[in-house]
């Protein structure tokens, strides 16, 4: 039977109340048979009984008035509340990052419906460390203390067993987001890859983000305790520095999985290359007319790999990597293909490259700040100067007085030229080797009316 997660956010195995009742005073009479009886039958209630009457246990066992209990009994209470406490912690971590495990294991992460922005398994994840971070937190108060308890009234042995499992959790959620990112970054259902990284990986740390772990270094060098309390604060110490390293890696997370998602998009925008660019004949064509609309392939190539981006996120340096992975990877191919291209071809391939400007402007669903850095990143004045020195012959030289329509900007005042003073054709590195890629000119006849 499943327990919600809000049924598990008990409170500590430690109680105030219970700590006060192991150092009261010496009973003033001795207890009653019926005392003795009512603790035996609360410890005999513990046979197998499910998670929630622990729980109950507990709470029965730290309300009895100090008084009524006899010093003898006190220890045995004591002993059997921290297990039932361990007992508690261990079963509810188990039943929930069970759940979480077997569904990332499975890899199949959907949507989730209980929140807007993360999927199905990351909301396990999320929902094991909020009780985590409960069991945790409430480990930090002893007696009376709110914060800054003594150390030898805090349930430490308890909270290492809370900080250990936090520790695997972290570690294993920072493994599977990896993962399952580069999973689905392959399937290019880049709403579910978004969700995982922009809603997932940060709610787990927001919720982290709330555990308090008040450090006792100090405390170990300036008090006298015990050997169990001394090498319970270590162990606790140990452990905390490994959940700090581990949640810094999880934080960290985000942007190795926007560079895996660069990587496949390098692959992916290759793979459609290949399906979808013309053979180089169509690029030796002798045309009179120059070309007036861009090859069909450039809208199919666009859509395929840069429009599912622009569906599912705004992020302006994510649109602007995957416009700057494409232009690269056309050009790649152009040259790793060694495509010959005439006259005609490359003021086609120049068209095709203007074209990539006039569909980001005329593209519906993308919104005004994402759509004025698309049209200014810098490789789309690289795609135009490679088709400019196409049209060149080897030694000719660039004009650096080409002059530039003045543009005005919203206040009516003119708009500054900065970069695009210079000519395409200077963005482009290894000149030379593009001019490598001019057909040799053919006799044609050109018949006309």
């Amino acid at each position: 039977m499943f327990i919600p997660p809000s049924t598990l956010l008990i409170p500590s195995p430690s109680r105030a109340s219970f700590a006060r009742l192991s150092m009261s005073s010496t009973l003033k009479s001795p207890p009653s048979f019926s005392t003795i009886c009512e603790i035996s039958d609360s410890c005999i209630s513990l046979k197998p009984s499910p998670m929630f009457l622990a729980q109950a246990t507990i709470s029965r066992i730290t309300s009895f008035d100090p008084c009524v209990v006899p010093s003898s009994v006190r220890p045995a209470l004591q002993t059997l509340c921290d297990a039932l406490g361990c007992h508690v912690t261990v079963t509810a971590w188990d039943q929930l990052f069970r759940l979480a495990y077997t569904a990332a294991f499975e890899c199949h992460s959907k949507p989730s419906p209980e929140v807007s922005e993360g999927t199905d398994t990351g909301q396990k994840f999320v929902d094991v460390f909020q009780l985590l971070m409960t069991l945790s937190n409430e480990c930090e108060m002893g007696g009376e203390w709110v914060i800054g308890a003594p150390l030898a009234e805090l349930p430490l042995s308890e909270q290492v067993v809370v900080l250990h499992r936090m520790d695997h959790s972290v570690h294993t959620m920072r493994l599977w987001a990896m993962q399952e990112a580069r999973l689905i970054a392959h399937t290019w259902n880049l709403r579910v890859f978004f969700l995982l990284v922009k809603g997932d990986i940060v709610n787990c740390i927001d919720t982290l983000s709330y555990v308090e772990l008040a450090d006792h270094s100090k405390d170990l060098e300036g008090l006298s305790v015990s050997v169990q309390v001394y090498v319970c604060a270590k162990m606790r110490a140990k452990i905390v520095s490994e959940i700090n390293a581990n949640i810094q890696l999880l934080k960290d997370a985000p942007i190795l999985c926007i560079k895996v998602l660069a990587k496949i998009a390098r692959i992916i925008s290759t793979a459609n290359l290949k399906l979808c660019f013309p053979k180089a004949d169509y690029w030796r064509k002798s045309i009179c007319i120059a070309p007036s609309t861009p090859s069909p392939y450039v809208k199919t190539y666009f859509e395929r790999v840069l429009f599912p981006v622009l569906i599912v996120t705004e992020d302006v340096e994510i649109s602007n990597m995957i416009l700057r992975i494409m232009c690269e990877a056309w050009l790649d191919h152009i040259y790793s293909s060694r495509i010959k291209f005439s006259e005609w071809g490359a003021l086609q391939l120049l068209a095709d490259f203007a074209y990539v400007t006039s569909w980001v402007m005329e593209c519906p669903i993308i919104n005004e700040e994402v759509r004025l850095h698309l049209s200014k990143n810098e490789v789309l004045r690289r795609c135009e100067g490679v088709g400019r020195l196409l049209l060149r012959h080897p030694g000719e030289a660039i004009s650096m007085n080409k002059k530039l329509p003045q543009r005005i900007n919203e206040n009516g005042s003119p708009e500054s030229l900065g970069l695009e003073r210079m000519p395409a054709e200077m963005y482009v590195p290894n000149q030379e080797q593009w001019l490598e890629l001019r057909a040799s000119k053919r006799r044609t006849f050109c018949c006309t009316e």
